[in-house]
């Protein structure tokens, strides 16, 4: 029997720019402005970063979420982190990837 691998040691996460083109960029920026400019509440800002999980040994994109708000971003990232230090690769592949 062999020994489980760490998830940290196959994979990594990270938040990267959502790729998209300058002018819905701005477009998001600017309808982030107006909602805090007028307390529309509903959430927090729309998201602009992904999070992207990438195999350590080449860096190869391996699965893309793509979170709606800000909040997102930072809660599902903390998390991915969380179960990449805890979760065996295995267990981490099939807790994170469809």
């Amino acid at each position: 029997m062999t020994t489980p691998v760490a998830a940290f040691e196959v994979y990594s996460v990270a938040g990267e720019d959502r790729l998209s083109s300058p002018l819905r960029r701005a477009a998001q920026w600017a309808g982030t402005a107006v909602v805090s400019l007028f307390d529309l509440g509903g959430g927090g800002a729309p998201a602009m970063t992904d999070i992207v999980f990438r195999l350590v040994l080449d860096g190869s994109e391996v699965h893309r979420l793509q979170p709606s708000d800000i909040d997102d971003v930072q809660a599902t990232l903390e998390l991915a982190q969380h179960d990449l230090r805890t979760l065996d690769a295995v267990d981490f592949a099939d807790a994170w990837f469809d």
